[in-house]
């Protein structure tokens, strides 16, 4: 392999970009193949964990436990992923220090084309990924939940907003899903991958203002696939700054020549097997994501209760403000939630088991499978739903009755009135 002089500044900042952005971006792809791909992945996740735990007890000085990510690559905004960043950090400078040291003149010709390649089949991944599940209703964002309808809009968190928005209109997130899948389908090829970060690019930045203007813990990751748009673009980024700000006249792309030139039937073996293999991981996706968020998701007695009459411990509980336990409004929700709502507008949720041949409900918190709540259920003639049992360790009985309220936002895309339609 002919060897390349490029000045030193240059050099140096090739080889950091290259260590720390295949330390970024691993163990992609092999977290994403199948069968024995699985287990190394996984070994590989559990050894970054480890260093990253050393790190944060012995520097940072951070005694509990961190969160555990099976996919490191994923780019959250949690101490684990800040842990990451700076190890990565560390060994990306250790790591360019013992390369300048052992080669300090000698740069491999296909290194930044190299790194290119991987890092537009990683972001083609993570766009087609995201675009999909964006195309498909009810996929990534979908309708807002039934809680969310109950509670004023000043109750609401900025978290709560960002999927409440883009989930209130099928439209917009289908026009974002579309612009993402467009950008990761032309990253495929070698000729159109400027274009598609170039596309990427304002559409990247859209969503990394979003994660951070309304909080959502994915700042990191979004960051780092607008950085790699802009690394893949940066060709045309070049010609369209001398056509608009200079009086140079922009020269066409050029295109980097393939890293296996003398390969072509092989390039496109692994091209088709890519593309194949991306659409079967989003196919996949947009099957389960439905099933996860949409109609599929719906708990037994789905929708708005109001609470009618509840008894605890024999003793009746007007519909008062000054009653603090007495319920006004259960939310039977998507995934077995729970969500109700107390006379003082408090909230409590719970996870809910429905067994709909037992009649019986368990209540559990959330993220505990502790029970603290067991009702049988009976419903009534005139529609009504009687739930009798323990809650908190006291007899309960509550009796609710759909709710017929109804709301402005959307097309009514769910029944939020149980037995009743849009």
């Amino acid at each position: 392999m002919a060897e390349d002089y490029r000045p030193p500044t240059l050099q140096t900042g090739e080889r950091f970009l290259a260590i720390y952005a295949i330390l970024y971006t691993l163990p992609f792809p092999i977290d994403r193949l199948p069968g024995p791909f699985i287990p190394i992945a996984n070994a590989y996740a559990r050894g970054v964990y480890a260093v990253e735990s050393w790190v944060a007890k012995h520097i940072f000085d951070i005694s509990a436990p961190l969160q555990f990510i099976y996919h490191p690559n994923g780019g959250g905004d949690t101490t684990t992923d800040f842990i990451r960043l700076f190890c990565i950090l560390v060994a990306a400078a250790i790591g360019v220090a013992a390369w300048m040291l052992a080669a300090p003149r000698r740069s491999p010709p296909w290194l930044l084309p190299g790194l290119k390649t991987y890092l537009r089949y990683f972001l083609a991944f993570a766009m087609l990924m995201y675009g999909m599940g964006k195309v498909a209703p009810n996929g990534q964002f979908y309708f807002p939940r039934l809680d969310y309808l109950l509670r004023p809009l000043g109750d609401l968190g900025r978290s709560d907003l960002l999927p409440a928005f883009m989930g209130s209109s099928y439209l917009y997130t289908l026009f974002a899903g579309l612009g993402e899948t467009t950008g990761g389908l032309l990253l495929v090829y070698r000729r159109t991958a400027p274009l598609g970060g170039l596309i990427l690019i304002p559409i990247l930045l859209n969503v990394v203002v979003m994660n951070t203007a309304y909080g959502w813990d994915v700042k990191v990751g979004s960051t780092h696939y607008l950085l790699i748009a802009v690394l893949l673009a940066a060709p045309l980024l070049q010609r369209l700054f001398q056509l608009v700000f200079t009086s140079q006249s922009a020269l066409p792309v050029v295109v980097d020549a393939p890293i296996f030139g003398g390969w072509p039937r092989a390039r496109l073996v692994l091209k088709a097997a890519f593309i194949c293999w991306i659409g079967w991981l989003a196919s996949a996706q947009v099957w389960r994501l439905p099933g996860q968020w949409g109609d599929a998701s719906r708990t037994a007695f789905f929708g708005i209760w109001d609470v009618e009459a509840m008894e605890i411990d024999g003793r009746s509980l007007p519909p008062a403000m000054t009653e603090s336990q007495r319920w006004r409004t259960v939310v039977f929700e998507r995934n077995q939630r729970v969500i109700v709502r107390r006379m003082s507008d408090s909230l409590r949720s719970f996870q809910a088991s429905v067994d709909t041949s037992a009649r019986t409900i368990r209540l559990a918190r959330r993220g505990d499978s502790t029970s603290i709540g067991s009702f049988g259920f009976a419903r009534e003639a005139d529609g009504r739903l009687a739930l009798t049992g323990t809650l908190d360790s006291l007899p309960t009985r509550v009796t609710l009755r759909p709710s017929k309220r109804t709301f402005r936002l959307g097309a009514c895309p769910v029944r939020v009135i149980v037995d009743r339609p849009c």
